[in-house]
């Protein structure tokens, strides 16, 4: 081996011109030397070289990496205002409907409401604030980040639970209007109202009327003023022929005197159905349609359900007026 490395090389140089050639000789263990220190360099530059762009390669990566976490944070504050917006029309629209958590409001209640507001940002909203405002470079740690998606998470989950709400209490209200007796059950003038009236048969004296009187021409079409089933659909003593219309929430409704009843006991009928057809069965001086309305067992004025006039004139007669005792009315009673 030791004779191997003390071979000699011999280089010879020979330059254009005149000048004269160059000889240099060199051992072989010069040459393995340097070759050795040449590889050796080159291996260094070339890590030096790789962890130089894997820096850079990070710093790229980071970089890009804040971006898309400034863009996250960016797009979680918009959703968060968009929730924001759900929240003012939600309440919105509970003043509207004059609704909150628990039950009904009225009027007067939701007012003094709405001057009472309060609230404010949390430490942790002001420190964010501050540290923004101070400085270039916002807080992008992922920490942030998932508070953040948690604010937002359980502002989405109080928003769902506030719909439902909502729609539960506006699905209750929509069954309660289907099951309240509303409107008019036939067209034709209030010949006699509610509680006490001369008697229309002997004109002699008062008695208590337990509901309204409607008149008209024999035939005319008595209709359902709310969705219900039907109870009774016979002839009763004093009504004639009688229908029973049960409603949801404890109201029912009564329509006697009919001349022919329509429908039998057990069918579900909707509002504006017709029941039957106007007649003078029964305790009755005259073709009307005598209308009672209930409610848990208890009789009500059935005048404060008319909320629309068929007769354009206000329906009641002005013999029916409370001022003065009514006479005997003609039609029907």
């Amino acid at each position: 081996m030791k004779k191997i490395l003390t071979y000699r090389f011999t280089f010879l140089l020979v330059p254009h011109g005149a000048a004269q050639p160059r000889q240099i000789n060199l051992h072989l263990s010069f040459l393995v030397i340097v070759a050795l220190l040449w590889t050796g360099v080159t291996a260094w530059g070339s890590y030096l070289s790789a962890r130089h762009v894997d820096y850079w390669r990070t710093q790229v990566s980071n970089e890009v990496l804040k971006m898309k976490v400034k863009y996250l944070l960016a797009q979680v504050d918009q959703v968060r205002g968009y929730l924001d917006e759900v929240k003012t029309v939600d309440s919105q629209l509970r003043e509207i409907l004059k609704y909150q958590n628990g039950g009904v409001k009225t009027a007067s209640a939701i007012e003094p409401a709405s001057l009472d507001g309060a609230g404010g940002p949390t430490i942790g909203d002001q420190t964010d604030l501050s540290r923004d405002l101070d400085s270039l470079d916002p807080d992008l740690s992922w920490q942030r980040l998932m508070d953040r998606t948690t604010t937002m998470r359980l502002q989405a989950k109080e928003r769902i639970t506030s719909y439902e709400d909502l729609t539960r209490w506006i699905e209750t209200q929509k069954q309660i209007f289907t099951a309240t007796p509303r409107g008019w059950p036939c067209k034709g003038p209030l010949t006699s109202h509610f509680g006490r009236r001369q008697n229309p048969f002997n004109r002699d004296g008062e008695e208590v009327h337990l509901g309204i009187d409607i008149s008209g021409p024999v035939g005319s079409p008595i209709r359902a003023t709310a969705d219900g089933v039907v109870r009774v659909a016979s002839w009763r003593t004093g009504y004639g022929n009688l229908v029973v219309l049960q409603h949801d929430y404890g109201f029912q409704s009564r329509f006697a005197h009919n001349s022919r009843v329509l429908v039998r006991v057990g069918d579900r009928v909707k509002r504006g159905q017709v029941l039957a057809l106007m007649g003078a069965t029964g305790r009755a001086s005259g073709p009307h349609c005598h209308y009672e309305v209930w409610r848990y067992n208890q009789r009500k004025n059935p005048t404060g359900y008319l909320k629309e006039d068929p007769t354009g004139t206000g329906g009641i007669l002005t013999r029916d007026l409370p001022s003065a005792l009514p006479k005997a009315p003609k039609t029907g009673a």
